[in-house]
């Protein structure tokens, strides 16, 4: 049974019969007056009925703010999780930031020393660069000399051996002149 017909059937029991609203023929009829004892059962009907009506508008408003109360409490603690989860992520960011500040100070550091080293570098590759240079000189200078010495000694050796084909040609012309002296009768001692 619903409650609309439970509420009629509490009604019809204390209803007073002179309230009827119609006739057989549904032509409405006469209002009669209730007597008082009719109208102190109908205003208990009523009072029960707004009574029971009112009841279940509080529970039903209670039962919306307990769901909106549960809602919104439920809404709390997953906000509160999520804050939770965003400080515990916030200091995971922040020792992640200071170890990369760390990171960052320890790279700058090392590449200063980097920077000094090749710097170190640059100037021994710049003397070395020099010095070969100089070397270079040096050994160009060298190598000038020993072609200057080379080519006197060669003009040397083709003087001297111009001189010697020239003592040669004179010693030949020597030995010929004494021996045509010597084999020409003219200069020749007379036999004795």
């Amino acid at each position: 049974m619903t409650t609309l017909e439970a509420e009629r059937a509490r009604a019809g029991r204390v209803a007073p019969r002179s309230m009827s609203t119609s006739t057989g023929d549904g032509v409405p009829a006469a209002a009669t007056l209730a007597s008082p004892d009719e109208l102190d059962n109908l205003r208990d009907v009523v009072a029960d009925v707004i009574e029971d009506k009112l009841a279940r508008v509080v529970q039903s408003v209670e039962y919306v703010q307990n769901a909106q109360l549960e809602f919104y409490q439920h809404q709390l603690e997953q906000a509160e999780q999520e804050v939770q989860a965003l400080r515990a992520r916030l200091a995971t960011m922040g020792a992640e930031l200071a170890a990369a500040r760390q990171s960052a100070e320890q790279y700058r550091a090392e590449a200063q020393v980097g920077r000094e080293t090749v710097e170190r570098h640059l100037q021994s590759i710049e003397q070395l660069s020099k010095n070969a240079d100089e070397m270079r000189k040096f050994a160009l200078m060298g190598i000038d000399d020993a072609r200057a010495e080379t080519r006197q000694w060669k003009e040397r050796c083709a003087q001297l051996e111009v001189l010697r084909h020239k003592d040669a040609q004179a010693m030949d012309t020597m030995r010929r002149a004494a021996f045509n002296a010597a084999t020409s009768p003219s200069t020749r001692p007379p036999n004795r």
